[in-house]
């Protein structure tokens, strides 16, 4: 009996400390400094709303053409101010604007320093990192020899805008600003996805925005972090929801051939070292662990939506497991979200070391991180954040290899390696030039993807070569005669201009420069500039992967351009 009663004394106090623990948590959750960063995150995503279209507005391609494209917004904007006031209307400067907030806080008592931030020090690291990152990418492509223009008083002015920035926190949205214009430079006159980017911009421009907000010291560091990491976990939700929703119910994550798009990628280049037979041994050995590949995919961008906000310990292992995620990708495909990767490695790393105190007061506001994880699963409606949000599609056993050949005074013909017309590569390396050519079909896009579940299944089962390459035939009209124009613009103005010069100038840039987003080795003889060009030859070869190998059409030139010496 003795035993008895005591056990349920023990009982009892065990359940009066469980319901006060339970009390005082919820009143410290309810209570007046919870309830702040509600308000405080709340309003930082209207900001965000508010201004993340200015950081991520098109620049005029006549500002690219100028001697200085921050000149030539600058004078733009001066022009646009002076038209405004004298017909009394808004003004709407797309560069000017922000030096207002450096001008407001310069005048006001206001005098912004990361020490003014609890774990300021320690903030600046990791947001240097991702804007030091930028401003690498921005500052240090090749002289680009469409344009002509070298541009390198912008770029100095880039690197100085980012230097300050290491000093003075409010300096950081112009330099975000400064990098995503420099960084759009070889989107001049083929637009790109700059899903390459993207998302690691928009988490910098989440603390600019902070940085002006901050003009209120109640802002704090770990409100940033709510939005912040919010608006990167978003690009991965994003994705993942689109590839659960894609095609026939959940035919993208139980059929679609992922370890394709690794054959894409040798086709195009990538790995180009390992011999042929080699690699196409290790994508077969690819494909029996294509389930694994595909639920990994599924499960970190899926789980994107809430793991970031539920313990810091997870916050810092998805951040882990996102980088591995991009480098699986590099390592399959050559495909290199890198941007991606220094965001994700480089949390990891900081939120480890001096980054733990501000991730551990992060989690200590759940309503706050409740209101994080509805704005990642409203995302898509791209109100506050701006993901991608169809990042989906069937990888398939067929690839439409499109290749530049350059013809020299000599005859002799040379294959250009994508990467040589850089810093528009991107777009020459993705390979999905069909538009350009004078009559051809195409069935699958960049890297052999569809977006058609039907044509990948059929790729599939196809019992010889013959049915993909008839299937390819019968594809959709591709040409683009708008489109072919600007590839026809493209290659006589670069190789025109690289005629008279003789050779790319300022090499070194190449030494300083950031990695390219796709990475190739094409095999061959490759022009480097061994004499002048006439001639610019498009040429397609069908690819088509069946019984361990690569079954190749006869080489046929779609399409060609003369340039001028």
């Amino acid at each position: 009996m003795l035993a008895s009663s005591n056990f349920a004394a023990a009982a009892r106090e065990a359940a009066r400390e469980v319901a006060w623990r339970f009390s005082e948590g919820l009143k410290k959750q309810l209570g007046r400094e919870a309830l702040s960063a509600l308000l405080h995150v709340a309003i930082l995503l209207a900001l965000v709303s508010l201004f993340r279209p200015l950081f991520f507005r098109g620049v005029s391609e006549l500002h690219y053409r100028a001697p200085s494209i921050l000149v030539s917004m600058v004078k733009s904007d001066l022009n646009v101010i002076t038209q405004s006031a004298r017909k009394h209307g808004p003004a709407y400067p797309e560069y000017l604007i922000f030096f207002v907030p450096l001008v407001l806080f310069l005048v006001s008592k206001r005098k912004l320093r990361w020490t003014d931030w609890e774990h300021g020090k320690s903030l600046r690291v990791y947001v240097m990192l991702i804007v030091g990152m930028l401003a690498w990418s921005g500052a240090t492509f090749p002289f680009n020899l469409y344009l002509n223009r070298g541009h390198f008083l912008d770029r100095f002015c880039l690197a100085a805008f980012a230097a300050l920035a290491w000093r003075f926190p409010v300096m950081v949205p112009l330099a975000v600003r400064t990098a995503i214009v420099m960084i759009k430079e070889p989107y001049i006159p083929i637009p790109h996805d700059d899903f390459d980017f993207r998302a690691p911009a928009e988490l910098v421009v989440v603390f600019s925005i902070f940085a002006w907000a901050s003009a209120s010291r109640s802002f704090k560091p770990w409100h940033f972090l709510v939005v912040g990491i919010g608006s990167f976990a978003d690009y991965y939700y994003s994705a993942g929801l689109a590839k659960w929703s894609f095609g026939p119910p959940h035919s993208w994550l139980n059929e679609n051939p992922v370890s394709n798009i690794s054959v894409a990628g040798y086709v195009r280049g990538w790995a180009s070292w390992v011999p042929e037979e080699t690699f196409l041994r290790f994508a077969e050995l690819a494909r029996k662990a294509d389930p694994v590949f595909l639920h990994y995919t599924m499960v970190i961008e899926l789980a994107a939506l809430f793991a970031f906000f539920l313990h810091p310990k997870l916050t810092r292992w998805i951040f882990l497991g996102c980088f591995l995620l991009n480098f699986g990708i590099f390592m399959m495909t050559g495909i290199c979200f890198w941007k991606w990767m220094t965001v994700s490695l480089g949390a990891f790393i900081w939120m480890s070391r001096s980054g733990a105190p501000l991730v551990e007061k992060l989690h200590q506001h759940k309503l706050a991180l409740l209101l994080g994880v509805a704005a990642i699963y409203h995302g898509n409606e791209r109100i506050w954040f701006y993901p991608q949000t169809h990042v989906v599609w069937y990888d398939t056993r067929l690839t439409e290899n499109y290749e530049l050949y350059a013809v020299g005074e000599s005859g002799k013909r040379y294959l250009v390696p994508p990467t040589y017309l850089e810093p528009m590569d991107m777009h020459f390396t993705q390979g999905r030039l069909c538009y350009a050519t004078d009559n051809e079909r195409s069935v699958t896009g960049i890297y052999g993807t569809t977006g058609g579940y039907r044509t990948m299944k059929q790729l599939e089962e196809f019992k010889s070569p013959k049915q993909a390459f008839d299937l390819q035939r019968r594809g959709r009209p591709c040409k683009d005669p708008k489109q072919q124009a600007k590839f026809d613009d493209v290659m006589k103005t670069f190789f025109g201009n690289l005629n008279r010069r003789g050779k790319r100038p300022h090499g070194w840039l190449k030494w300083l420069g950031r990695p390219t987003h796709l990475w190739v080795f094409p095999k061959g003889e490759l022009y480097d500039a061994q004499e002048k060009v006439v001639r610019i030859e498009l040429s397609l070869t069908v690819v088509y992967h069946h019984e361990q190998k690569l079954h190749r059409s006869e080489p046929k030139v779609t399409h060609s351009v003369d340039i001028p010496r």
